[in-house]
């Protein structure tokens, strides 16, 4: 995949996330398309907010 990716997971924390938002990028860090740093910082920006808001995203199982 392109570094637009790596790229964009940079701008997160300067977004205001919806919960929408916030569960589209929980289920793009789970997608192994995306590089392994891309999908960690996707993790900790999502796992933040859900903190901050008092709840916590739980993968599926498969």
């Amino acid at each position: 995949m392109s570094n637009w990716a790596d790229d964009a997971s940079d701008w997160l924390w300067d977004i205001e996330l919806t919960f929408a938002e916030a569960e589209l990028l929980f289920a793009a860090s789970q997608n192994k398309q995306f590089r392994q740093r891309t999908r960690h910082r996707l993790r900790r920006r999502v796992n933040a907010w859900a903190t901050q808001r008092g709840f916590c995203f739980v993968r599926e199982k498969l």
